[in-house]
């Protein structure tokens, strides 16, 4: 062909056109023709696809067959033209590697597949697989890649491979990377799902289980969920608790459960209290922190594991001696208010703590050393082993430099060379100071307070706080650096400067927490989120139908304390509502506090036992002893009932009921009256709401706690609660139960209202319906009473997840103010 038909025909310029003939001209005749078919096919731009082709054909090693080559494009044609000319690119890129030539076939095909299911998908893995291929340097691993992405789902394939190339690429040495493909390839063959997860985690897996016990840990997963894709996925996810009991069986270290009995007694001795000993997986926000407890003297945080077998019981005894040490003389209290709060009110709370924490700890340590001379040698041998693991002092920030630096100089550790002269000297200062009053005889818990002052004071100062190159370029500039200059107690952390490698840090810290804030207010664009105290986070497990198993710790959620708003709802609801406050008030009024027991075959009492006597009579005729115990006494006794009522606040209580008002509206009305019924009667009650969003995020609000006393500051709770954002039902009734258990009475009962259809991010409505009744079950295995109030619209006639359990269904909200305390006073009268 010459090159004027060459350049009419494909539109290309004269210079391409003559290079394109030339090469045409080496190829054979039957190889030539099947090019230039493939290139008139290709409609938008023929001329492209003509020198794409000629390209890598002219550059291809012997060992390829062309005629297999040309087959395979004009597959990868008739699917898509434009695929066609990215698989071209493609295998030219790879033919050139020969250690990527084996995955030519695989590239074929599974760009093939991926082109016939979507032109888009197949484009996209064509495009990107070569570069992807080029980064993993074992000849083998390419081709595990290649396998791995053909098990996984058409939308998938090529995330997966970029995660295996991601994942085996940063692992060394070559042959451990190959065998681990290949127990990745064993699980996708059973899900690709538990496959991804298992790649994602097993940089993690490796570094705590090690090779051996990670291919037994993952072999448990495989053996029991061999026929449960789904239930592999959540194994190795660490999501059951057969993975977490695998997990905490194969994980090297020594565990506290071994060790607690002895250990607590050792404790008890050192600390000449009882104590309760309990572990934690972390126990501490950073490594001085961890030294010594903060809030409960009766209880003693130690971690649940230490890494190191052999000297696991040194570490133990020596951390437990000196927090034992710590209730010993005093380190928890000082005059006006705990620690806690003393290192909250003061600029930067958490370079506070660990300066608290260094000062109190060298001091417990010191009096501890002076009253066991033998235990002071463990103390030594425990530090000689913790010495390899204190941070590198060039990488911290300058104020962890700083407190790492006094922590070493009271220790008497050894210190790095070539460190700063102005952060050396201003250690050396503080630590000269803080031995001459830590080590005196009258040191207590206010000297280590009057410490961490002083030395927060002078990482404040200009004058005196350390200059390095980047502090001293901000003074010059005018700039106010926040660790140096009049540190906000808003500005947690520095700039992450340190005096090694200035301004490498970034500080991830602000970014979290302004992502955090964004969620927060896109939770619930149209209403405020209630004002609330947070609590602690508790973890729950979830039940998971398709696994007939608990998904272990899966759920976390925060309690949180309503604060109450000073507006006069609730005296306009009670004044709406007069009678039937007054008519409520009187029924509960007349409710009977006491519960009357009758003591039958007693020697005397105030009534005759008629069927003793009837049986006295006959034995007194047939001669038998006549013992007169034939009455019968009352013995009253407290109801003893205590109560909870579970509100749903998600969004879904925003809806409108056709009078202007909200289902939210409605339900505060009947919480109102509930507690204004229910209070005359004495007993002990709670009211809770719920909402969150996601499994990481379940808010369960607390409106009125047990033994909380009902007076105005609750009717201002009830009215500050909104509606908000989803709802996990069964994580919010296990943890309402769970707080009924704590309770002592006879009889606990639990009122759930809600439109019985939890909804959640991945909590869809199957999962979510079994999750809640289980839920259910757990407390009525408990012995607590669960009722569902159920309101929904008239018409709704699905079947809700209370169906067969105790429940009322309201079609018309609007009754849910009369109908509650009466459903109370039914339910525990």
């Amino acid at each position: 062909m010459d090159e004027d038909s060459i350049q009419r025909q494909f539109k290309v310029d004269r210079r391409t056109a003559r290079r394109l003939a030339e090469d045409l001209e080496r190829l054979p005749d039957p190889v030539r023709e099947r090019v230039l078919a493939d290139a008139r096919a290709y409609a938008h731009q023929p001329g492209i696809y003509l020198r794409t082709a000629l390209d890598a054909l002219g550059r291809l090693p012997p060992e390829i067959e062309v005629q297999a080559l040309l087959d395979r494009a004009g597959q990868m044609a008739e699917a898509d033209a434009e695929a066609a000319l990215w698989f071209w690119r493609g295998a030219h890129d790879l033919s050139l590697q020969p250690r990527l030539r084996s995955t030519l076939e695989a590239f074929h095909r599974i760009g093939l597949a991926l082109t016939r299911t979507d032109d888009r998908l197949g484009r996209e893995f064509l495009q990107f697989t070569p570069t992807l291929l080029h980064r993993l340097y074992d000849e083998r691993l390419p081709s595990l890649a290649l396998r791995f992405a053909e098990t996984a789902p058409a939308d998938e394939a090529l995330d997966g491979l970029r995660l295996f190339v991601d994942v085996m690429g940063a692992m060394k040495p070559p042959r451990a990377a190959r065998s681990w493909s290949r127990l990745v390839l064993l699980s996708a063959g059973q899900s690709f799902e538990a496959a991804k997860v298992f790649l994602t985690r097993l940089p993690e897996l490796h570094q705590v289980l090690g090779p051996k016990n990670l291919r037994r840990w993952l072999a448990v997963g495989l053996k029991y969920h061999r026929y449960r894709p789904h239930g592999l996925a959540a194994y190795v996810a660490g999501q059951t608790r057969r993975a977490r009991r695998a997990y905490e069986r194969l994980r090297p270290g020594l565990a506290l459960e071994g060790i607690l009995g002895p250990l607590t007694a050792y404790a008890v001795s050192h600390a000449g209290r009882s104590l309760v000993v309990r572990g934690v997986p972390d126990p501490a926000p950073s490594p001085y922190a961890g030294r010594l407890d903060w809030t409960d003297p009766q209880t003693l945080v130690l971690p649940d594991r230490v890494a190191d077998d052999h000297h696991g019981p040194l570490i133990y005894r020596c951390l437990a001696a000196v927090k034992a040490t710590q209730r010993r003389f005093g380190g928890f209290e000082l005059p006006d208010r705990d620690l806690t709060a003393f290192t909250r009110a003061l600029a930067d709370p958490a370079l506070a703590r660990d300066l608290l924490a260094v000062f109190e700890s060298a001091r417990i340590e010191r009096r501890l050393r002076g009253l066991y001379p033998g235990l002071a040698r463990r103390m030594n041998e425990m530090a000689g082993l913790d010495r390899s693991r204190r941070p590198d002092i060039p990488a911290l920030p300058i104020a962890g430099a700083v407190v790492e630096l006094v922590d070493r100089l009271l220790r008497d550790e050894p210190l790095p060379d070539e460190l700063p002269p102005d952060i050396l000297a201003l250690a050396e200062d503080l630590a000269s100071r803080a031995r001459a009053e830590l080590f005196a005889p009258s040191a207590d818990v206010n000297t280590s307070a009057r410490l961490t002052r002083l030395a927060l004071g002078r990482l404040h100062r200009p004058e005196t706080a350390p200059q390095g190159p980047a502090m001293a370029a901000a003074a010059a500039d005018g700039r106010d650096d926040a660790l140096f200059h009049g540190l906000r107690r808003e500005d947690h952390q520095p700039e992450g400067e340190t005096f090694g490698t200035m301004g490498r840090i970034a500080s991830h810290h602000h970014l979290a927490a302004d992502l955090g804030d964004l969620a927060h207010e896109l939770r619930k664009p149209d209403q405020p989120p209630i004002a609330a105290e947070p609590g602690p986070g508790i973890s729950y497990d979830e039940w998971d139908y398709r696994l007939a198993a608990y998904r272990a710790g899966y759920v976390r959620l925060a309690e949180r304390m309503v604060k109450p708003t000073a507006d006069d709802w609730p005296q306009r609801i009670i004044d709406r509502h007069r009678s039937l406050v007054k008519r409520l008030r009187r029924q509960w009024q007349m409710v009977r506090p006491f519960r009357a027991d009758y003591l039958r075959r007693q020697i005397d009492g105030d009534q005759v036992d008629l069927d003793q006597y009837v049986l006295w009579r006959a034995e007194q005729r047939a001669g038998l002893g006549p013992e007169s115990n034939f009455y019968a006494s009352r013995r009253f006794r407290p109801r003893q009932v205590v109560s909870a009522l579970l509100l749903d606040l998600s969004g879904s209580t925003a809806r409108e009921i056709g009078t202007g008002a909200q289902v939210i509206d409605v339900a505060k009305e009947g919480l109102l009256l509930f507690t204004e019924a229910i209070s005359m009667a004495g007993d002990d009650f709670a009211l809770f709401g719920y909402s969150g969003i996601g499994r990481r995020e379940v808010d369960f609000y607390v409106i009125k706690d047990f033994g909380e006393r009902y007076d105005p500051a609750v009717q201002g709770r009830i009215a500050a609660l909104s509606p908000l954002a989803q709802n996990r039902d069964g994580a919010a009734i296990r943890h309402a139960t769970r707080r009924l258990i704590a309770r002592s009475a006879r009889r606990r009962l639990l009122i759930v209202i809600s439109d019985a259809r939890p909804d959640d991010y991945e909590y869809e409505p199957q999962y979510a319906r079994e999750d809640t009744r289980q839920a259910i079950l757990e407390a009525r295995l408990s012995h607590v009473y669960v009722f569902g109030l159920v309101v929904k619209k008239p018409k709704d006639r699905r079947r809700n997840l209370y169906h067969g359990l105790p429940h009322l269904t309201l079609s018309h909200v609007n009754a849910l103010p009369r109908v509650l305390p009466n459903l109370y006073r039914r339910l525990t009268t």
